[in-house]
């Protein structure tokens, strides 16, 4: 529930930005929900929008893209601007490490120089920057994608995985017990998160070099109890980690999906956005 407002907060996915921009009536539906709900944009769904393929050769797609554009910074308007989901990670794992109570709900979400510089100043923004934006995203969408196709060449023949699960749930279970893989997959995401915040912090001028040897300090630590400790205090965290493995087990594991079902699974995006899914309920 929106403080600001008084109404439900809500998020927006690309798709059901597709989906109001395709309705006839779509400013009757956007009057409608910006009545009902306070919207909060994710810079995540900015980047989908961007990368809207082959506006170069095709200037409807061009046109569309920027019309989507337009109906999500109209949707934004009423609320707060939410930071992309690796920085989102990045404050929490900071938070984490370095607060002796660590508490999830007063980690900083909100993305405001994103918002001057993308929302209040988004006529600036060059074709150039956006090409390159498109093309970021596009290549990091293909090697997510790709990296569960190669896991899936080494385990489909491997008579020790066959029929292994029967079931989401076995698989949850299997990749989250005492000893579950996905526990050393946490602790690579906390270190990755560091590693970046200190290299940003050594970027910044003049940057503090107490910050930075404390991160790396930290980073080095890094043990499985301390995932597991995190995924339990830290709901945005284990929704995070449970994304990741839903996304593996789709694409990997189910044996009822054929490929083209596969491919049409959770891609990078989908899998991170259910970092936000604790987050806006508390907004």
């Amino acid at each position: 529930m929106s403080l600001v407002t008084n109404r439900p907060s809500v998020i927006f996915d690309t798709s059901a930005v597709n989906a109001i921009y395709d309705d006839r009536c779509r400013d009757k539906r956007m009057d409608q929900l910006l009545n009902i709900y306070s919207p909060l944009l994710t810079f995540t769904v900015l980047d989908e929008v961007f990368a809207t393929s082959n506006t170069e050769k095709n200037r409807l797609l061009d046109y569309r893209r920027k019309q989507l554009f337009e109906t999500t910074l109209r949707m934004q308007q009423a609320g707060d601007c939410l930071l992309p989901f690796h920085y989102l990670l990045i404050n929490h794992v900071k938070a984490f490490v370095s607060q002796e109570a660590y508490d999830w709900t007063f980690v900083n979400c909100n993305g405001d120089k994103l918002r001057e510089a993308i929302i209040e100043e988004r006529h600036g923004l060059t074709d150039q920057l956006l090409h390159e934006q498109r093309k970021q995203h596009l290549e990091l969408e293909k090697e997510y994608k790709q990296k569960f196709k190669d896991i899936r060449e080494r385990v489909k023949d491997d008579e020790r995985w066959k029929g292994c699960f029967q079931s989401l749930e076995d698989f949850i279970d299997f990749a989250f017990g005492e000893d579950g893989p996905y526990w050393r997959e946490a602790v690579a995401h906390m270190k990755k998160a560091l590693r970046i915040s200190a290299e940003e912090e050594q970027e910044r001028e003049p940057h503090d070099a107490r910050i930075v040897r404390d991160l790396k300090d930290a980073e080095n630590k890094l043990v499985i109890s301390d995932a597991k400790r995190f995924a339990k205090i830290s709901p945005p965290f284990m929704a995070h980690m449970y994304g990741i493995a839903c996304t593996a087990y789709a694409r990997v594991h189910n044996s009822l999906l054929n490929s083209k079902e596969r491919d049409r699974c959770a891609g990078r995006v989908d899998t991170f956005t259910a970092l936000y899914l604790h987050i806006v309920a508390i907004l």
